[in-house]
């Protein structure tokens, strides 16, 4: 599907100000709603699956959401969330807790050598860590698991690409 040219899933909504385009939206499925139907935007979203189960659809493929996953939506995909018989499923802010976690799976791809990734945790009370991957070269979406200094609590996470990226990026995954 040309989605460019198929208005029927386009979403036109203004998130955040123009200003500062983003906003957090928590909800959970199907206590607030019983799905999120097929759509797609220009921006890029980042669903978190904060607690129980769910189907995230990225264009014609269903993934397991479970507690800790993340997936990343690249500007102009179709995607949708669904219900899992049995299940709710909470998505909202990241807080990881005070186990923590100590490792990032990055899935992506890059024709350079290898690409430079900041993965910034920003913590409440205003303090900040980055840490920086070396993703390799794949022509292929290949899956690369990245160690961590530990990361506790509620945090905000940044990815960060530099100029002359080029990058693709398919998800991400803590552990």
């Amino acid at each position: 599907m040309e989605k460019e040219q198929d208005q029927k899933y386009q979403e036109k909504k203004q998130h955040g100000s123009k200003l500062f385009p983003f906003n957090i939206y928590p909800c959970t499925i199907p206590l607030d709603f019983p799905s999120v139907s097929l759509h797609w935007h220009k921006d890029m979203e980042l669903i978190y699956v904060k607690k129980g189960k769910g189907e995230i659809q990225l264009e014609t493929t269903l993934f397991q959401g479970k507690k800790g996953d993340i997936f990343v939506v690249p500007p102009g995909t179709l995607h949708a969330l669904h219900k899992v018989k049995g299940f709710s499923m909470e998505y909202e802010n990241m807080d990881f807790g005070e186990e923590g976690v100590k490792a990032v799976t990055v899935c992506g791809r890059t024709p350079l050598s290898s690409n430079t990734i900041h993965i910034r945790f920003f913590k409440e009370d205003g303090s900040s860590v980055n840490q920086i991957m070396e993703f390799p070269h794949s022509e292929e979406y290949t899956e690369v698991t990245f160690p961590l200094e530990k990361v506790t609590g509620m945090t905000k996470v940044g990815f960060i690409f530099l100029p002359g990226c080029q990058f693709d990026f398919k998800w991400f995954r803590f552990s």
